[in-house]
């Protein structure tokens, strides 16, 4: 099932919105929290979907594993990982964040820096590490608007510094 993409990628801005499946009434100013499927993505998915439903004992044993092994290993060639054990493919980037948050061994006087931007689960999930032993500190960051990107990283830094 190999996906089709166009020869060239379109450019960015208006030419982009035939790829995706919006009313041609609607901007989507929020991409991030809702994302919409690139046609070609979303054909593809509907014939993965129908190859699964076709067989799905034989999809989950037999052609799951090597398929999810094989974007693992494309992924890994693309950001330059030797290991493909250290590529994990995640639901979404909270459950991600949330998985290595989790994960890392926290010491006694650790800080988790975070800001008043910071997406609601992440700032959760911050405070439950913080919760619980060997309790972390939580810090937040506050970004004022209006603001400037050097005002922004100028804060930052002193902010780190006095972590």
């Amino acid at each position: 099932m190999p996906l089709v993409l166009p020869a060239q990628p379109p450019a960015f801005g208006h030419q982009m919105k035939e790829y995706f499946h919006f009313d041609p009434e609607y901007v989507n100013l929020n991409h991030g929290s809702y994302g919409s499927l690139p046609r070609p993505v979303s054909a593809w998915c509907s014939a993965l979907s129908d190859k699964i439903e076709s067989n799905p004992d034989l999809f989950m044993r037999l052609t799951y594993q090597p398929m999810l092994i094989a974007v693992r290993e494309k992924v890994a060639s693309f950001i330059g990982v030797s290991d493909v054990d250290e590529v994990v493919l995640v639901l979404n980037a909270s459950h991600g964040v949330n998985t290595v948050m989790k994960n890392f061994i926290w010491e006694a006087g650790d800080v988790i820096v975070t800001c008043n931007t910071t997406y609601g689960s992440i700032s959760r999930t911050a405070q439950y590490i913080s919760d619980v032993p060997p309790h972390p500190e939580v810090v937040q960051f506050t970004i004022l608007f209006p603001t400037t990107k050097e005002d922004i990283i100028s804060r930052w830094r002193a902010h780190l510094n006095s972590v």
